[in-house]
């Protein structure tokens, strides 16, 4: 009896002519992350430069695209968090973007291995190559929710509602929309930080829940259970990973840690709270850690590390308990309007 949810997963009639290379690679990808885990993040879950790190990370990247064979419904449910179209786009556009900075992480590590290139500075060709990735895949996750609006008769102007329509509590939501900050803030600070844990534990959180979807989808899992993982999956990568690298990182990437998420608090507060437009939002934290990385030294930056973390999760939580507290009072007030409607 225990195999026959994965035999309803994986025997769909209207999907079992498509499914064979997408399970392929879904598989593989499993034992790679079960693999890289059980190194765990102190000795970088065990990333050297070879060939086969590379043939992996294409497999991830097919994991992503091969999904598209898939057909979903149109629209997105209001309850649960089932997979829909617009999701599927953002999901492989994020993956793809993590992916990357993975590849130029094996590029660097390759080269300098093999003594071609000396050591670049952080603000070399890979450091703009990311600024280039970040901004890249913001637009083009734009482009995807204007063409799934279209697709789904919606003004295509109308914002992403991925975090906000989650059927979760808000402070639920408001974790999710600020460790979104963070992982943009791991795709800039890659260069500071090489280390191959941090962005590959972001791309398995980003995988994970497009297949946790696509089990709700299927009604093979519970949708409060699924919200639960998300939130332990998410909090485990974004914070604990940096925090068990750690110990056996340089001092120059342990400051650079500390800067994972004091870049990825101001971002969130500029835009939660202020309402900067995510484009300035990046560009100004972009000039900001350019401007860092070259008027100080590492020594400073290490320095002003700890306090500058500490201060921007002290802006995040007096940004957080205003906003929760204000979006349960409306919501609370459309149900109870709702509910007299019903009666």
């Amino acid at each position: 009896m225990g195999g026959l949810p994965v035999a309803r997963l994986l025997n769909d009639p209207a999907e079992k002519n498509h499914l064979h290379v997408h399970k392929i690679c879904g598989l593989t990808c499993l034992v790679h992350f079960c693999y890289r885990f059980s190194f765990g993040a102190r000795v970088d879950m065990g990333f050297t430069p070879s060939a086969a790190t590379l043939v992996l990370l294409t497999v991830h990247l097919l994991l992503s695209c091969s999904s598209m064979i898939f057909k979903l419904p149109l629209a997105r449910i209001n309850h649960g968090i089932r997979i829909w179209p617009e999701f599927r786009l953002h999901s492989i556009i994020f993956a793809s973007r993590y992916i990357l900075v993975l590849a130029g992480l094996w590029c660097e590590a390759r080269m300098q291995g093999s003594g071609r290139f000396p050591q670049q500075p952080c603000w070399g060709a890979r450091w703009w190559a990311n600024v280039l990735i970040v901004f890249a895949s913001m637009k083009l996750a734009e482009k995807a929710t204007q063409l799934s609006h279209l697709r789904e008769g919606k003004p295509p102007s109308a914002p992403s509602n991925s975090v906000r329509g989650i059927d979760a509590p808000d402070a639920y939501k408001y974790i999710f929309s600020v460790f979104q900050f963070h992982e943009t803030a791991t795709v800039l600070l890659s260069s500071f930080v090489p280390l191959f844990c941090i962005p590959f534990g972001i791309l398995f959180v980003i995988q994970f829940t497009a297949f946790g979807m696509t089990l709700q989808r299927k009604n093979l899992a519970p949708h409060k259970l699924l919200t639960h993982v998300y939130m332990v999956v998410l909090v485990w990568f974004v914070l604990c990973v940096p925090v068990l690298a750690f110990p056996h990182a340089t001092r120059d990437v342990a400051g650079a840690i500390y800067a994972l998420h004091t870049v990825g608090n101001v971002a969130a507060v500029m835009r939660l709270w202020f309402e900067i437009g995510r484009y300035r939002v990046w560009l100004a934290m972009s000039a900001g850690i350019f401007c860092a990385s070259t008027c100080l030294s590492a020594a400073q930056l290490a320095k002003l590390g700890a306090p500058a973390c500490y201060a921007s999760w002290a802006a995040v939580a007096a940004v957080g308990v205003p906003k929760v507290t204000r979006v349960g009072q409306v919501t609370a007030r459309r149900s109870a309007k709702e509910f007299a409607q019903r009666i």
